[in-house]
This record gives C-alpha cells, sequence and structure tokens, in this order.
C-alpha cells in the first residue's frame, strides 16, 4: 500500500505533461491507409502524459510503446464534448442570443409570410434553442416564441459581447515510468496519405527502357524528415473494421445515439468543423429539436468523433458494407497485388503536398503479339509483353509510352511479381478476322437417378485470318466449363471452381499466320447442366 501511495504522490507532484509527438516514419499503402509511428522524449520517472493531439486510427492499431524499454501503463481515451476553447466576438444573432439567456432584450421581427409587417417585442430571453426558437417572458408574464429567422434587429447595449467557444476534445492519456531519459513511440493505421505508381517505357527495336516513379501524395499528414517507405497490396483487416477518430459521415450525432459510423471520402479536423454547433452555454448540443435530437446538416459530412471504453477497446461498429466506393475499388485492386516494400527515402513535406521521386531505370526486353479471348463480341488486341526480371513486383499504375521521342500511348500497367509478364494493351487489331461458333453435339441423363440433370456434349469452331502484309503472332485462350475431350492441341490449364459438377479450364493457342492465311480448328467438352 505504501507503495502505491508513494507513485500516486509522485505523479500528483509531477503533474500531467502534454506530448507532441513527431512524425518520425510512415509506411503508406496505395489506397490511403498509411501506418504512422509517432515518437516524443520522456522524461525519468514516473509520469503521466497526454497527447496534444489524438491519432486519426482505425480501431485496434493505436498503440503505445517504448522503444527504450520505458513501461507504458493505464492507456486511456476520452473525449469532452464541451472543452472550453477561450472567447470570440458576437457578431450574429444567433450568437448574441445564445450568451443573453436571463436577460432582457428587445427584437424587432418580420413576420415571414407578410414581409411588411414588422413587430417590437420586448421580455426576458428564457431559451433559446442554439438553432431557430427562442423564447421571452413579456412583462405582462405571457411567453412568446419567435424564430431567429424572422428577427432582423437586437439592441446590444446591456448584451454581452463575446461568447464562450467550446469544441469538442479527445485525449489520450498513459502512464510511463522510465528508468532514465526514453522515447514514446505512437504507432497507428490511418487515413491522410497515399500513392500511385507511374512509368515511362521508351521503345527501341526489340528492347526498351523502363523508368519507374512514385507520387506520394499528403492528406491530413505533414512530414518533417520522416522516413517514408512504399508498400503495394493492403494489411488483411477485418471487413467491418472499426474507426476510432478516423473522418467519417455524421458521426458525432451516431455516436451519441450509439449508432454506426461510416468512413469519409476527405480528411478535415473535425474539431474546428464542428466548433460552432457545440457553442452553446446553456448545454445543449444543437439539434434540430434541442438536446440531443439531430437535425440535417448539423455535423459536417466529413466529422467522426468517435472514442473508445479503453476496458476493452471496442468501438462503434461500422457496415463494412457503407465504406466510400472510390476507397472499396481501391482496396479490391490493391488485393491483386502482393505486399512489396519501396524506400522512399526521407520526405519534409506540409499536409496536402505531393512529391514525385524516381525508383528505377532499366532496360527491358519487348515482345509484341496479338492476343484473342475467343467470343464473338472480343476483338484481338495488339499487346507489348514486358518481362519482369528485377527482384521486385511492378506496380499496378500508368506507362507513358515514347518513340522516338514522339508519344505513342498512355496504358494501365497491371501490377507485375517478379519472372512474370506484363501485357500492355495498345488497342484493338481489327484487320485480323476471326469467327467463333458453338453446337450441341448430345444430351444424356447425368445420372439415371437425377434426370433433371443432363450431360451435354458440345464443340466449339474457332478460326482466325490474317488479313495484313506482314506475319503475326497470335495468341488465344478460351475458357471451358466441364471436361475437356478434344484440346485441339491447346495448353490446358485446370483452374478452381466452386462448381462440384464441372471442371474449368483455360485452353491456350499460339500460331504465326503469314500475310492472308487462315485456320481453323474444333474443341470438344462435355458440361454437366440441369
Amino acid at each position: 500500500m505504501s507503495i502505491l501511495l508513494i507513485a500516486v504522490a509522485t505523479i500528483a507532484q509531477a503533474g500531467e505533461v502534454v506530448l507532441d509527438p513527431r512524425v518520425t516514419e510512415i509506411a503508406v499503402f496505395k489506397p490511403g491507409l498509411v501506418f504512422v509511428q509517432r515518437e516524443a522524449s520522456v522524461p525519468a520517472g514516473l509520469h503521466q502524459f497526454r497527447l496534444n493531439s489524438v491519432p486519426q486510427a482505425l480501431d485496434g492499431t493505436l498503440w503505445v510503446d517504448s522503444p527504450d524499454g520505458a513501461k507504458v501503463s493505464e492507456l486511456r481515451t476520452t473525449i469532452d464534448m464541451r472543452a472550453p476553447a477561450g472567447k470570440r466576438a458576437s457578431t450574429t444573432i444567433p450568437d448574441l442570443l445564445a450568451t443573453s439567456i436571463g436577460r432582457t432584450i428587445i427584437v424587432q421581427i418580420r413576420n415571414a409570410a407578410l414581409k411588411t409587417s414588422v413587430e417590437t417585442i420586448k421580455g426576458k430571453l428564457l431559451n433559446f434553442d442554439g438553432q431557430n426558437t427562442a423564447t421571452l417572458q413579456l412583462p405582462n408574464g405571457h411567453l412568446r416564441s419567435f424564430s431567429v429567422y424572422e428577427a432582423f434587429d437586437i439592441g446590444t447595449e446591456d448584451l454581452p459581447k463575446e461568447t464562450t467557444r467550446y469544441r469538442p476534445r479527445v485525449d489520450l492519456r498513459f502512464r510511463i515510468d522510465a528508468t532514465g531519459p526514453s522515447h514514446v513511440r505512437i504507432s497507428s493505421l490511418e487515413l491522410g496519405a497515399a500513392w500511385v505508381a507511374n512509368y515511362r517505357l521508351k521503345l527501341n527495336g526489340e528492347n526498351g527502357r523502363l523508368e519507374s516513379a512514385a507520387q506520394l501524395g499528403l492528406g491530413s499528414l505533414s512530414l518533417s524528415g520522416a522516413h517514408v517507405r512504399l508498400v503495394t497490396g493492403v494489411p488483411n483487416l477485418d471487413s467491418k473494421a472499426k474507426l476510432d477518430l478516423a473522418t467519417g459521415s455524421s458521426s458525432l450525432l451516431n455516436y451519441l445515439n450509439n449508432s454506426p459510423g461510416r468512413l469519409s471520402q476527405e480528411s478535415r479536423d473535425p474539431f474546428e468543423v464542428a466548433e460552432k454547433f457545440l457553442s452553446q452555454p446553456n448545454g445543449q448540443y444543437a439539434g434540430g429539436g434541442g438536446g440531443l435530437a439531430g437535425g440535417a446538416g448539423l455535423v459536417g459530412q466529413s466529422i467522426d468523433f468517435i472514442s473508445y471504453d479503453p476496458s476493452d477497446n471496442s468501438l462503434v461498429v461500422r457496415n463494412g458494407d457503407d465504406a466510400p466506393a472510390f476507397l472499396a475499388r481501391a482496396i479490391q485492386a490493391s488485393r491483386l497485388e502482393d505486399l512489396h516494400i519501396y524506400d522512399f527515402n526521407r520526405v519534409s513535406l506540409q499536409a496536402g503536398g505531393r512529391i514525385t521521386r524516381v525508383l528505377s531505370s532499366h532496360d527491358v526486353p519487348l515482345h509484341t503479339l496479338y492476343r484473342w479471348n475467343v467470343g464473338p463480341n472480343t476483338e484481338f488486341e495488339r499487346v507489348l509483353r514486358l518481362h519482369n526480371g528485377d527482384k521486385a513486383g511492378w506496380p499496378s499504375g500508368m506507362v507513358f509510352l515514347q518513340s522516338d521521342g514522339i508519344p505513342l500511348a498512355q496504358v494501365p500497367m497491371p501490377f507485375t511479381a517478379p519472372g512474370q509478364d506484363a501485357n500492355l494493351v495498345l488497342g484493338t487489331a481489327e484487320d485480323l478476322l476471326h469467327h467463333v461458333e458453338v453446337h450441341e453435339i448430345s444430351r444424356l441423363p447425368a445420372n439415371p437417378r437425377t434426370p433433371n440433370w443432363v450431360e451435354v456434349l458440345s464443340d466449339t469452331t474457332i478460326d482466325v485470318t490474317n488479313t495484313r502484309t506482314e506475319p503475326v503472332e497470335m495468341e488465344l485462350s478460351e475458357s471451358i466449363t466441364g471436361e475437356v475431350e478434344d484440346s485441339a492441341d491447346a495448353s490446358v490449364k485446370k483452374v478452381a471452381t466452386s462448381d462440384v459438377l464441372n471442371a474449368s479450364s483455360i485452353l491456350t493457342w499460339r500460331l504465326d499466320l503469314a500475310p492472308g492465311q487462315k485456320k481453323s480448328w474444333v474443341v470438344k467438352y462435355r458440361t454437366v447442366m440441369r
């Protein structure tokens, strides 16, 4: 017991220390997620600390530790909905009404329906809901309500000229016991930065020069000499990821009503935006009906004040289906990429800034061919195939093609793992003719005990013609559902399928056609169907 009392006394004597941690390292994922590490120096001894601002972290990703081995304990987050934030001038009629509760006022109102009808009212201001309606007690004891939209003149001689500013404040507090001067590290996964890959390919016969660059864009983050790493792929996050202080839509009301928050497309300071809605001296939240009632437009569309209970580190759960479409598409595309880290070195850049750096430049072999995914409504594509001989993958991005200083195209670069080929689609080739036709040969019961299921034998006739004056190299592929009986000399690759009755395969043909030459072949396969 005596040891505990001494520890508490030490903390009480030292007081609470406010830390202003600096961003020292970030790892940026392409869709806009960023793993941020902040650090601050702490003195020796047992102290209680509070951050000057709390990272807007995805739930469960905000952690505090010490790289020097200092002991961190009692991590907790609190939210104060009405923290005083100084004074401001009363420059509007709602400001004057909000600061004049209990005072006698003289107000002129204009009837909304009869715009020429003006009335002067004098009485004691009993209540103002902070948004619309005020109530006066008249000299005769009667009560009179009026809308703030009807008021156009208020006498200000005896009314306060300033109003108290309030803003929500979120605090992250913890204790550290250090044997000597140490560092504290705050890690979190949050929104605040994104990056894209760009390429330039200079063509030169059978070879080309491929340069890759990355553009880093900052949102709410600001960097000063921070070490930056760029990451392809995305972390394997729960689809119902919960938000801590990430931006959201009307999340303050959602939090008060214990409803899910929503992910937003933009980052902004929620405290600054919501300040005017939380400046009522009577302690009411500025809702449409007073108190905690909600009203349209009260909280900006990019606000989230969700906080968590330190006992279980839980949050109000957001529905995984309500993420904005842009982020959902970006994450889906990034899941096709392997996790790989690219060093972007140190960066100093203000919030909202952009910086581009070249990552690599090397020669690559080039191979031109014409590709057709067999189907009646598809065309031959002209493909420029590049082989990735690097140790790292090529992130997806845009490739700018040049030849002899002349721009040819800008096309997508698919994510390409080391040792694999990237196919850059340059356009269609309508002078390479093709035809595909499917015939049913027979239809028999698949199983005597299941007469509703039949086994169908089909064939597909494929023909292609080169109408060009030069020879062309072709690559054709066809997806087959069923058991292949005759592949017509194609290479066959089995692929995974959820169909328990039918196999799934991809057939690929590679052929060279001379000018004017035509080739034709037939594929046979059996499919079980109802």
